[in-house]
């Protein structure tokens, strides 16, 4: 003979059941950011022969070398963001932004993402000494690379040149993203200058 359970135990248990739900903290979703542009955005390659560069692995600080985003608060501290991420590791998304915007400016191309070996090749190196963001600000990008034209020459000479740039942005991770975005095609576009002054011997940094 089973017992039942008074009526007012039963309306407790339910009350409580039904308030459970309440007290589960909301899920927030992590969204994934890129340094690379979307296909199809309106921009054509030069129509000139294509030359060949190779992108070293890019060298970034390891303060900021996370998955998560980085901001910088108004005290100075630096707060790191679970739910905002980079889609993949942060010096291979900078490599990935900046051999396509060299390939969309110069129609170069990167031999160090194909395996394969070129002996005209000039070889860019890339460290990023800063990249950081202040929230609905600015992010900033402090950066030097180093071109090594790839010449069976004695006078070959590496150019070293260094830039720190600035990007207005407004409120929102996003904003950020894309202020992120401005910066390494502002970092290519002045690679691809130095590029374009290379002779065979040392090349000339940009203004």
């Amino acid at each position: 003979m089973t017992r039942s359970s008074p009526p007012g135990a039963v309306l407790a248990a339910l009350f409580i059941a039904s308030a459970l739900p309440a007290c589960t903290a909301p899920h927030v979703p992590t969204r994934f950011h890129a340094l690379t542009s979307a296909a199809g955005d309106g921009a054509s390659e030069p129509s000139r022969p294509a030359r060949f560069i190779s992108i070293e692995p890019i060298t970034i600080p390891a303060q900021v070398d996370q998955p998560q985003f980085i901001v910088r608060q108004g005290d100075g501290s630096l707060v790191m963001l679970e739910h905002e991420r980079w889609i993949a590791p942060l010096a291979e998304e900078i490599h990935l932004a900046l051999a396509q915007s060299l390939q969309k400016r110069l129609g170069a191309i990167d031999v160090s993402r194909l395996g394969v070996v070129r002996e005209e090749a000039t070889r860019i190196r890339v460290d990023v000494k800063r990249l950081d963001a202040e929230y609905g600000r600015r992010v900033y990008l402090d950066a030097s690379w180093a071109l090594t034209p790839a010449v069976a020459q004695a006078s070959v000479q590496t150019t070293v040149c260094g830039v720190s740039l600035r990007q207005d942005v407004g409120g929102g991770y996003p904003a950020i993203a894309a202020g992120y975005r401005a910066l390494i095609d502002q970092l290519a576009a002045r690679i691809a200058a130095t590029l374009e002054t290379n002779s065979g011997g040392a090349a000339v940094c940009p203004p």
